[in-house]
Order: structure tokens, then C-alpha cells, then sequence
């Protein structure tokens, strides 16, 4: 089982290193009219209910902390509140609920409470994650056409702002244009923290948008970014070659939760292993690469609340249909080697 092995995995503790350990385990109870066919990326709300992706019938899935199911809404047509490719879940207010549509480029709005729809707004660009801080929602929003790798949707006005220059590999037309267009953000007070999944540095901008700083989280355990990545032409192999950062998130005592995956795509299917790692609160130096154990049979999805790292994930059950379930973890980083993140200097 994932869960007793997570806890295997994590119980010796090597000196000088991060620790995650396994918190303990949710599992979601499906049934024929209600299961996860395809997760995409997930949520966990202030109530603690998990709000699921599901791409196979591209709706959002919605359980209790226990694993109960509650409601089942979106859906992939064009009207109000359907959504042909969601994409992320986010909260940013006690009555609202947001779900971002990438292919389509729009977010639609709606209330928290009976799902119904609110409005929606176009977003110009490829949303890949976000986060609310006060009345503004911070986006990892991938945009070619202007050149940017940030939005501030500013909830008042339903405007967004484009912030934060793309790295100079995004080269229009190129296939790193094309195919890497993940980006991080995190708020890190009056700062942002971007990363791209085409760049190792992680930048840090200012509110209004201008590159002041960056850092690199070393590679200890996972692939890092080799050189010559960039060079290659063939898309699985491209994605194969280095790590991708997948979740930037603060903490509690300001420190960050930084997740990569060392993705591999065959047979059509990304998997991959799950490394996370701490970036301190003065963003100076960083604990790397604690493993995190996924069943490796389909590409589990990450987020964090608090101190706390949730994975979802599925692995095979009596039947034909996989079983989901969450892992919640909590680092441990009593007997870190912390690395500085800017060995320029």
C-alpha cells in the first residue's frame, strides 16, 4: 500500500537531509456515478474539502475531509459555469469559487456555496496556477502574446494586469514557447516569487512587476536542468531531461514549499517521482529534495494548506477502475543542510 510505504520511506532519517513525513491518508469513496476517471490538479479549501479536476469528465469533483462525496459540478460545454478544459480551483472569497479554463483562456466565477454560475472573465493567456492575496488574484498566467508570465486579476474591476517579462528561451514559435508554458507564483509579501518550467532561476519581482532578484533551489536528488536541455527537438524526451517545478507555495513561518516533479512521458502517460524541498523565509538558502512516494501510475497532483503538502493520487484497485486517494504530509527540517540559492554571490 502507498500509505505504508510513504511511512517506510520516511522513517529513516538520513543526517542532513529534509524529512516528509506521512500524516496520514484519505481515500475517496467512488462509486460508479461519482469517481475520478482523470485527476488534474486539486484543491483543499478552508473547510478542508477536496476540490478535484476531473479531466476525464472535466468537472469538478468535490469530498469531505473523510473522503465522502458531496457535489459534482462544471462540465465541458460553453455555458455558464462549464469549463472543456479546467484547470485550477481557487477560493478567493468566503462565498466564491473560481475555476480557470486553459484552452479556452477565461476563468468563471461562481458561488461557493450552490455553484451557481456568477460570470466570467477572459484571461488572455494559459492559467497554470494562482493565488489569492486580499482583493487581487496572483496568476501563473502564460501569455505569448504579451509577452508575460503573471497576471493580477484584480477582483473589483475583473481586470488583468499582465506582469513579469517571459525569460529570454521563450522564443516565439520555438518549441520551449510552445510546450513549456508552466509558471509558479507565490506572494511572498510585498514580493512574487515566478517560476518557469523552462528556466532553473526563480525570479523575484516586485509588485508592479519588475525582475529585482532571482534564486536557484539546488539539485541534490532530482535531475535539476542539465546542460543542453534546450537543444532537444523530441517532446518526450524534452520533458524526460530535466525537472519542472509544479507548486510554490509560503508556509506558516514564511518559509516555502517548492515541489518538482522528474517527470517521464511514455506510452502517452506522464509519471514521474515527487521531490519537495523548503525555501527559507529570506529566500538565502533552501533544505532540497525530500522523495515523496507516488504509486508511479499516473501523475499525481500536489497542494498545500498551511505546513501541510497534500498528494493525490491513484493505484489499482480489484476492478478495472483505479482508486484515488490523499496523502497528507508534514516536513520535517530539524536536520536540514541548508544550501544557499545564490552561490553568485
Amino acid at each position: 500500500m502507498i500509505l505504508a510505504g510513504a511511512l517506510a520511506a520516511c522513517g529513516g532519517r538520513e543526517e542532513g537531509r529534509l524529512d516528509a513525513r506521512a500524516l496520514g491518508v484519505t481515500r475517496l469513496a467512488e462509486a460508479d456515478s461519482f469517481y475520478v476517471g482523470q485527476p488534474g490538479n486539486f484543491a483543499v479549501d478552508d473547510r478542508g474539502d477536496y476540490h478535484i479536476i476531473d479531466r476525464l469528465s472535466r468537472s469538478v469533483l468535490v469530498f469531505s475531509p473523510e473522503g465522502t462525496p458531496k457535489v459534482a459540478f462544471g462540465g465541458p460545454g460553453q455555458g455558464p459555469g462549464e469549463a472543456p478544459t479546467p484547470t485550477l480551483v481557487l477560493f478567493p472569497t468566503d462565498s466564491t469559487i473560481v475555476v480557470t479554463d486553459f484552452g479556452e483562456q477565461r476563468a468563471g466565477l461562481l458561488d461557493r456555496a450552490t455553484k451557481a454560475f456568477v460570470r466570467r472573465v477572459r484571461t488572455d493567456g494559459y492559467v497554470v496556477s494562482g493565488e489569492v492575496k486580499g482583493g487581487t488574484i496572483w496568476l501563473g498566467l502564460y501569455s505569448q502574446v504579451k509577452r508575460t508570465g503573471v497576471g493580477a486579476w484584480n477582483l473589483a474591476t475583473d481586470s488583468i494586469q499582465n506582469l513579469v517579462p517571459l525569460p529570454d528561451v521563450y522564443v516565439p514559435g520555438s518549441q520551449i514557447a510552445a510546450s513549456q508554458v508552466g509558471v509558479q507564483v507565490a506572494v511572498a509579501g510585498d514580493s512574487l516569487l515566478v517560476g518557469f518550467t523552462a528556466v532553473e532561476p526563480i525570479l523575484v519581482a516586485d509588485g508592479e512587476g519588475r525582475v529585482v532578484d532571482s534564486l536557484v533551489i539546488p539539485a541534490v536528488r532530482r535531475r535539476g536542468y542539465p546542460p543542453g536541455w534546450t537543444e532537444i527537438r523530441d517532446f518526450a524526451e524534452s520533458v524526460s531531461a530535466k525537472s519542472t517545478l509544479r507548486w510554490l507555495r509560503r508556509r506558516t513561518d514564511g518559509s516555502f514549499f517548492a515541489v518538482h516533479y522528474d517527470q517521464v512521458f511514455e506510452r502517452n502517460a506522464l509519471t514521474g517521482k515527487i521531490f519537495v524541498s523548503v525555501l527559507s523565509r529570506d529566500l538565502a538558502k533552501a533544505c532540497v529534495d525530500a522523495p515523496v512516494p507516488t504509486s508511479g501510475e499516473v501523475r499525481a497532483s500536489v497542494f498545500s494548506r498551511g505546513d501541510t503538502l497534500f498528494v493525490l493520487d491513484q493505484e489499482s484497485g480489484s476492478g478495472s477502475r483505479l482508486r484515488t486517494f490523499v496523502t497528507r504530509y508534514g516536513l520535517d527540517t530539524s536536520r536540514c543542510t541548508w544550501i544557499t540559492t545564490r552561490p553568485w554571490r
